[in-house]
C-alpha cells in the first residue's frame, strides 16, 4: 500500500484499538494509507476488514510478558514500527483509595503506565537505529483535575504525562519524538452523556458539548505526521475548553 505522495505507508501500532478512541485512531491511520497493527484484550473489531493493511494482536497489557511478545510479533511481521500509539487504558470507574485493593491499583498502573513505558522501551532500539519514530501517549484530563474516586486512574495518567516529557528528552537526539494527547470528555460506547451531563457540559466546557473520538484521532494523526516535526515532549489537551 502506498501513500498519495508515493511513499510507502508507515507501520503504526495502536493499543486499545478495538473500540472507542483507539478504534478511531486506528481508522484514521488506515484511511491515511498506513499499515496498522491493532493490539487489544478485546476481540478483533468487526468494523475493520482483515487485510494486508490491518493486523490484530491479542494482548493483555497488564502482563509484561505479553507486552514483550506483542512488540516482537509486530516487529517480526513488519520489520519496524514508525508510530506507536499508547492508547489502551483501564480503571476509569470511581474507587476511593480507602476502599481500593492492591490488585486494582496494580492493574491500573500496569495497563495505563507500565505497558506504555515497556512497549516504548521494546520498540525504541528499532526507532533509534532508523533515527526516526514517533510515540504518542494518550493520557486524560484526569491527570490535571482532582476528582474523588479517581486516585489510581489519575495517578497513572499523570505519570504518563511525566513519562512523555522525560522520554522525549532521552530520545530526541536520535530523531525520535514523544508526545501526549490529553482528551477531556469524549463520547464512546461506554461514556455517553445523559441529560444532566449535557447541562454540565454546557456550563463548564467552552464549546458546550462532548467531544468525539474522531476529533482526538485527528490530533493524534497530526502529531504523528511530519507537520509536527518540531513538537516533542508536549501534552496537547483536547477538551473543548474545559473551564
Amino acid at each position: 500500500m502506498a501513500q498519495a505522495s508515493g511513499k510507502p505507508g508507515r507501520i503504526v501500532l495502536v493499543t486499545g484499538g478495538a473500540r472507542g478512541i483507539g478504534q478511531a485512531i486506528a481508522r484514521r491511520f488506515i484511511n491515511g494509507n498506513d499499515y496498522v497493527a491493532i493490539a487489544d484484550v478485546l476481540p478483533f473489531p468487526g468494523r475493520f476488514e482483515r487485510s494486508d493493511a490491518v493486523s490484530f494482536h491479542s494482548c493483555d497489557l497488564a502482563d509484561a510478558q505479553q507486552v514483550r511478545t506483542l512488540a516482537q510479533s509486530v516487529l517480526l511481521r513488519y520489520g519496524q514500527v514508525d508510530v506507536l500509539v499508547n492508547n489502551a487504558a483501564t480503571g476509569f470507574q470511581f474507587v476511593s483509595l480507602a476502599d481500593m485493593g492492591i490488585e486494582h491499583w496494580d492493574n491500573v498502573q500496569d495497563v495505563n503506565l507500565r505497558a506504555p513505558a515497556w512497549l516504548s522501551r521494546a520498540l525504541l532500539s528499532n526507532m533509534i537505529a532508523k533515527r526516526r519514530g514517533v510515540i504518542v501517549n494518550v493520557a486524560s484530563c484526569a491527570a490535571f483535575q482532582a476528582e474523588a474516586g479517581h486516585t489510581a486512574y489519575a495517578a497513572s495518567k499523570a505519570g504518563l504525562v511525566a513519562l512523555t516529557k522525560c522520554l522525549a528528552r532521552e530520545v530526541g537526539r536520535y530523531g525520535v519524538r514523544v508526545v501526549c494527547v490529553v482528551p477531556g470528555w469524549i463520547a464512546t460506547e461506554d461514556n455517553l452523556p445523559g441529560e444532566r451531563d449535557r447541562q454540565w457540559l454546557a456550563e463548564n466546557v467552552s464549546l458546550g458539548r462532548v467531544g468525539t473520538a474522531e476529533e482526538v484521532a485527528e490530533v493524534v494523526w497530526f502529531l504523528a505526521s511530519d507537520a509536527a516535526s518540531y513538537i516533542t515532549g508536549q501534552s496537547i489537551i483536547v477538551d473543548g475548553g474545559n473551564l
